[in-house]
C-alpha cells in the first residue's frame, strides 16, 4: 500500500483516501466480531485491515516528514511510542470484553476508539510545502561496500521473530507449565508494553541519538530480545516468563523506533524525498511480510510439535543472528562510535 499512499501524496489527493482508510479499519474491528470462519477473519482483519493500515502508515509518515525537512527516516522514530501505548490501550479492552465472553464488545469498542481518533487525526492532519524541493545532505562519506549487505540481511533477518513473543505470550503463560490466570498474564503484558514505549521514546531522544546513536542501539536490541526467548523456550514458568517479557518489550520499543533510521545509514541519503519514501515503502513491505510469515510460521509449529519450545527456539536464533550480522556489517562499515544521529 505504501506506493498508493505515495502516488496520491504526490498528486495532492491523500486526504480523502486517508479518512477511507480510517472507516475501512473500524469497519473491519467492528465486523470481525461476527465472522465464525477462518477464512473470514483472514479477509477482514488480515488483507482489509492490514491494507488499510499500510495506507494509514504510509501517508501519515509522509504527512509528517513533510513539517521535518521531508526526513522520512527521522520521522519515523516518533511513532514507536504511540505504537506500544496503543497496543497496551487495546489489549486492555479487548481483556475487559473478552472476561465478559462478548465479541460484539471487543469489536464495537475497538470500532469506536478507532474510528474517532483516526478521523479526527484524518481531518487535522496538514501538510507542510515548505521542503518540498529540499534535497538531505549526505550523512556519511562512504555507505557503500559489503558492510551494507550484511547489515541488511541481518536487519530482515531479525524481523521474522519480531512479533513472536507479542503474539505468544499471553497463551504461553496461560498454559502449562506455568498455568497463570488470563489476568495477570495480561498485567504482565501490558506493563511490559508500556515500559517499551518509554524506552522507545528515549531511544528516539536527541539526547540518546547524540550519545549512543540508532546503529548502537538497534543492534544490541536485537541481539538482547533473541536471547529472551530462549529461556521462555525451556523453562516456561512464571518468575521466568514475567522478567522476559519486560526485557523483551525493553528490546521492542527501539527496534521500533529505529527500525527506519538505521537502515538508512546503508544507502546514499543525497537524494530527494520522493527516494526516501520510495525505499522505506519497500523496507516496510518486506519485512511486514517476512514478520507476517515469522507469526504463521510459529502457529504451524506450535500445532505440529504441541508446545512453542521448538518457534521460540528458532526464531530466537534467528533475532540474535540478525543482530550479530548487523554487528558484522556495522563494524566493516565504520569503526567509529557515532555514525548517525
Amino acid at each position: 500500500m505504501g506506493i498508493a499512499a505515495t502516488w496520491a501524496y504526490k498528486q495532492q489527493h491523500w486526504r480523502a483516501p486517508l479518512i477511507a482508510a480510517s472507516v475501512l479499519v473500524a469497519t473491519c474491528h467492528a465486523g470481525s466480531s461476527w465472522i465464525q470462519t477462518w477464512w473470514g477473519i483472514l479477509l477482514v482483519r488480515g488483507v482489509g485491515l492490514g491494507a488499510s493500515l499500510g495506507y494509514l502508515r504510509s501517508t501519515g509518515l509522509l504527512l509528517l516528514a513533510s513539517h521535518y525537512k521531508n526526513n522520512v527516516a527521522l520521522a519515523s522514530m516518533q511513532s514507536a511510542f504511540a505504537a506500544l501505548t496503543g497496543a497496551a490501550v487495546y489489549t486492555i479492552i479487548l481483556h475487559v470484553c473478552l472476561s465478559h465472553d462478548s465479541l460484539v464488545c471487543a469489536g464495537m469498542s475497538q470500532f469506536g476508539l478507532s474510528l474517532g481518533s483516526l478521523i479526527i487525526a484524518s481531518a487535522l492532519i496538514r501538510r507542510s510545502r515548505r521542503y518540498d524541493a529540499y534535497t538531505h545532505s549526505p550523512t556519511v562519506a562512504n555507505n557503500n561496500g559489503p558492510g551494507s549487505l550484511c547489515f541488511l540481511i541481518g536487519h530482515y533477518i531479525s524481523f521474522s521473530g519480531i512479533f513472536i513473543f507479542p503474539t505468544f505470550f499471553l497463551l504461553l503463560m496461560s498454559s502449562g507449565p506455568a498455568m497463570e490466570p488470563p489476568l495477570q498474564a495480561t498485567f504482565w503484558y501490558i506493563g511490559s508494553l508500556l515500559g517499551g514505549a518509554l524506552v522507545a521514546a528515549y531511544a528516539a531522544s536527541d539526547y540518546a541519538r547524540t550519545h549512543l546513536g540508532p546503529l548502537n542501539t538497534y543492534i544490541p536490541a536485537s541481539i538482547i530480545a533473541g536471547t529472551a526467548y530462549f529461556n521462555p523456550a525451556w523453562m516456561p514458568y512464571t518468575y521466568i516468563l514475567g522478567p522476559c517479557c519486560v526485557a523483551y518489550c525493553m528490546c521492542l520499543g527501539p527496534m521500533l523506533a529505529m527500525w527506519v533510521k538505521a537502515p538508512t545509514v546503508f544507502y546514499r541519503l543525497q537524494r530527494p524525498w520522493e527516494m526516501d519514501a520510495a525505499w522505506s515503502d519497500r523496507c516496510c513491505a518486506l519485512v511486514g511480510v517476512l514478520a507476517a510469515t515469522g507469526v504463521v510460521v510459529m502457529g504451524v509449529m506450535v500445532h505440529t510439535m504441541g508446545s512453542m519450545k521448538g518457534g521460540f527456539t528458532v526464531f530466537g536464533g534467528l533475532m540474535v543472528l540478525g543482530g550479530v550480522l548487523m554487528g558484522v556489517g556495522r563494524w566493516m562499515g565504520w569503526r567509529k562510535w557515532n555514525v548517525v544521529v
